[in-house]
């Protein structure tokens, strides 16, 4: 996932920044504590999946059975789901995940752009390695993006390759291709993907509004872009610690469909390449129930992020309930392949 574009010695791992060459001042004693207790809560959030994750690997049934549970306060209906979780669950176990695999897989999501037509829309890729060991910085550019094929929110953004902490870097992405990403939330169709690092162009941040590169996440249904999630100003804390914005796919600005509903009058101008983005989705999506299409607008020209089937781990965030209930009108289940056993 796209960071804050930090300075050019500062290395920005995942959602988190640090400072492998130069040491920055001292931060204000409040904002000190705040990074205080968020390293905190992601150390133990560490050990609580290190504990649970092998867990919840032998039943990733049973695994979504209780998240759903634990958020809405029912039981997940297999034979009518009516909640738009509840649908992606039942689009999960009960249909062939092969599509989803092959799209959440990050190089075969290229070839597949590829085939569709939209190569000029692939943001420009400077190699691919099993290991972070094997990665040759001295043919890469001076500025890019790493990031794992099979996970999320494990990009590293470099700014300078002369003044990063390689062996830093090596640690990171060491522990990422070992990371069995989506077990933990029972994302059942990251699995078979391949495990690669990738290396990309890192995009110039066109937007006045933001500080980071802006992600622009259109929620589709067979063919049909519904709404679409502005996400600015991300910070080093943590993935959730940003700007959210939904709009439809007029460009009309909707407050109510975030939570908690937000007042905030931040003016998101209407991407110059809309039109491109929403005919880009109806072509990416059609055929497929549901999908996340992510893109970015850099320099005047859109280019593709990621393919998303299980929108935020499948939590009930930050979308509000309105605007679940406008997913799951237009979310038409298809014929089932498989029974729940």
């Amino acid at each position: 996932m796209p960071a804050k574009q930090s300075p050019a010695d500062t290395l920005t791992f995942g959602n988190h920044v640090c400072q492998p060459v130069k040491k920055s001042p001292p931060p204000k004693q409040q904002d000190k504590m705040l990074n205080i207790i968020a390293s905190t809560r992601h150390l133990l959030h560490k050990a609580k999946t290190a504990v649970l994750e092998p867990i919840y690997g032998r039943s990733p049934l049973k695994r979504a059975e209780h998240m759903f549970k634990a958020s809405f306060g029912r039981n997940i209906n297999w034979e009518k789901p009516t909640a738009f979780v509840e649908k992606l669950r039942w689009i999960q176990f009960r249909t062939d995940p092969t599509m989803r695999t092959r799209l959440a897989d990050k190089l075969a999501a290229r070839e597949h752009i590829i085939s569709q037509g939209l190569a000029d829309i692939l943001v420009p890729l400077y190699g691919t390695w099993k290991s972070p060991h094997d990665i040759p910085w001295d043919e890469l550019p001076r500025s890019l993006v790493l990031k794992t094929s099979h996970g999320s929110g494990d990009a590293v953004i470099v700014h300078d390759k002369d003044t990063v902490n390689r062996k830093a870097i090596t640690r990171h992405f060491s522990k990422a291709l070992a990371k069995p990403y989506g077990r933990y939330y029972a994302e059942t169709h990251y699995k078979p993907i391949p495990r690669y690092i990738l290396a990309e162009k890192l995009l110039h941040n066109d937007a006045a509004f933001s500080r980071s590169i802006v992600d622009y996440k259109f929620y589709c249904c067979n063919g049909n872009p519904i709404l679409c999630m502005v996400c600015a100003n991300r910070t080093s804390i943590t993935s959730h610690d940003m700007q959210r914005f939904f709009y439809d796919i007029e460009w009309q600005r909707h407050n109510d469909w975030v939570t908690p509903a937000t007042t905030d009058d931040t003016a998101v101008p209407r991407p110059h390449s809309l039109d491109q983005m929403i005919d880009i989705c109806r072509k990416l999506s059609k055929g497929i129930p549901f999908v996340r299409i992510d893109l970015y607008e850099s320099d005047g020209a859109t280019y593709f992020s990621e393919f998303t089937f299980s929108p935020d781990a499948y939590k009930p965030f930050p979308i509000s309930e309105t605007a679940f209930a406008i997913l799951s009108e237009k979310l038409e289940l298809p014929e089932p392949d498989f029974n729940i056993p």
